[in-house]
């Protein structure tokens, strides 16, 4: 297998990973909890283009607050990969851990 092969097919397995955590948040919560799950996928996935769908369909399974692809985006990309304390993977898993047991 490639160096690109085993790449792809480790962000794929990151992408399915993540997917399992950020659907068990609702994405109709309230706002803070919505750009925190927007900005674990963007920093888990590097701002990729798999990445930026993912956030879309999460949040357009939102029936009360999805304003449409171009909303997500208008967030999306004030995102900085570059941040000091970047939420990741595990902020999302603490979120579905405390829904859990409340």
């Amino acid at each position: 297998m490639s160096k690109l092969q085993s790449q792809k097919r480790r962000r794929q397995t990151d992408i399915s990973r993540l997917q399992e955590y950020v659907y068990r948040i609702d994405p109709d919560s309230d706002y803070g909890t919505w750009i925190t799950v927007l900005m674990v996928i963007f920093n888990e996935t590097g701002n990729t283009e798999e990445g930026f769908q993912l956030a879309d369909r999460w949040s357009s399974e939102g029936h009360e607050k999805y304003k449409g692809t171009k909303d997500v985006w208008s967030h999306w990309r004030h995102f900085k990969l570059d941040h000091p304390k970047p939420a990741r993977l595990g902020t999302l898993i603490r979120m579905v851990e405390k829904k859990r047991n409340s």
